[in-house]
């Protein structure tokens, strides 16, 4: 083999692989208070956003290995709440 392949056969043989998908945002390590149809309310969560989408929102350590984030917000002792939207309504 020449020195190329053998480096190329090293380089596939002991880098770790990207698995890890890219993601803008990545809110971790408070309480979510989740919108499911049981209205979870999940401690140590981590909620993974693309743009204006939330991806997964879920336990901390299994997103940590899932994601990627350009920018992290530690959320440790802190609420993480959906938006609220019409949140007060008069009626006429």
């Amino acid at each position: 083999m020449t020195k190329p392949t053998l480096l190329l056969l090293f380089l596939a043989t002991h880098l770790p692989a990207q698995t890890k998908q890219p993601i803008d945002l990545l809110i971790t390590g408070g309480t979510a208070v989740t919108m499911n149809p049981a209205r979870e309310i999940q401690d140590n969560a981590a909620v993974a956003i693309q743009g204006d989408t939330i991806l997964a929102i879920g336990p901390q350590t299994e997103l940590a290995k899932l994601y990627d984030p350009k920018q992290t917000i530690h959320a440790e002792g802190k609420l993480i709440l959906p938006g609220f939207i019409n949140g007060h309504t008069t009626s006429p």
